[in-house]
């Protein structure tokens, strides 16, 4: 390869890395994509309208504040029906979108069904609404916020 050759082979591998760099920087800069599933639609989905809601305003104010390092936060909200049958299927589509954290199943029964999403690793879930005695005392990656009753009834009779 001639002199002239070589030069214009290290301009090349130059820039590429340049652009690589670039984009690794651009790459960090993506939102944190945070799920949001809950029953939007039918039966009990005023629980999950006012979830839904909550979700909004702490995105809009974590934003508002410079977001989470320096990255804002993107919600993705799903309509998971409250149908234990289709929860998976919303959480798939959560995952495949990108969201690294699920927040809702605001039923026991929709929680419960999520078990096999938080079985699996693939992404965390808090319910912030869910109690039931499935949902206690598991190694995964479901986070209740309310105990289940029998705890919270064994801690009456102490």
């Amino acid at each position: 390869m001639s002199t002239a050759g070589k030069s214009q082979h290290s301009v090349v591998i130059g820039l590429l890395l340049i652009i690589a760099v670039l984009a690794a920087g651009c790459a960090s800069q993506q939102p944190y994509k945070i799920g949001f599933a809950a029953g939007l639609t039918g039966r009990q989905s005023d629980i999950g309208v006012a979830g839904r809601n909550g979700v909004i305003l702490a995105v809009e104010e974590i934003n508002k504040a410079g977001g989470i390092k320096g990255r804002q936060a993107e919600l993705i909200v799903k309509d998971d029906k409250n149908a234990p049958d289709f929860i998976q299927t919303v959480d798939a589509e959560l995952i495949s979108a990108g969201a690294t954290v699920i927040i809702g199943h605001m039923t026991s029964a929709a929680a419960v069904a999520a078990l096999p999403v938080a079985d699996s690793g693939q992404v965390l879930i808090i319910s912030p609404t869910a109690r039931a005695e499935e949902l206690a005392g598991r190694d995964d990656l479901m986070i209740t916020v309310i105990p289940a009753l029998s705890w919270i009834i064994g801690l009456s009779l102490l």
